[in-house]
């Protein structure tokens, strides 16, 4: 997902992407990426869904939800599984009169959000929307030595300075 002049493009379209798609009841694994400087909010139109991973790292037994958006954050990544229904799924943001954002499910590693321990799948990622008044307490798997970037994707915000090197050896 990227906004071109205030239009989402999904993939390399700008519009209705039509395809014939796989037969009814077949098992699909849909990976969105946010490549926008700021998060997105989606929902999938015409079928229940799960979010099987984030950023890449799969999640454990994750349950079945519908009429939920999702809010994906800049350069973050969702893969959704559906068995192919009958009629046509859609992606779509989601506008007024639609549900309400689904609440970050935040284990990995997140430890606790606003100093409540998280509960459920372990979550790795390595990209999060972190929320104005909210604490995050993350662990790090540093097992990549080097100086690595820590930096904001909204790029406004990194521009002011909301960025930090890191760096560990051994």
């Amino acid at each position: 997902m990227h906004t071109f002049d205030g239009v989402v493009a999904l993939g390399s379209h700008d519009g209705v992407r039509q395809d014939n798609g796989p037969e009814p009841g077949t098992p699909v694994r849909l990976r969105v990426v946010n490549t926008d400087s700021t998060p997105h909010r989606l929902t999938l139109a015409g079928t229940a869904f799960r979010v099987a991973a984030a950023d890449g790292n799969d999640l454990h037994e994750p349950g079945e939800v519908s009429r939920v958006a999702l809010r994906l954050a800049a350069g973050g990544r969702y893969d959704l599984t559906f068995p192919m229904p009958p009629g046509a799924v859609h992606r779509r943001e989601p506008g007024a009169g639609d549900p309400p954002v689904a609440p970050a499910r935040a284990p990995v590693l997140v430890l606790s959000k606003d100093g409540r321990p998280v509960t459920g799948s372990p979550l790795w990622l390595d990209t999060f929307d972190v929320r104005p008044g909210e604490v995050w307490r993350v662990a790090l798997r540093a097992d990549n030595p080097g100086m690595w970037m820590n930096h904001c994707h909204n790029l406004d915000h990194a521009d002011q300075g909301m960025a930090l090197h890191l760096a560990y050896v051994g």
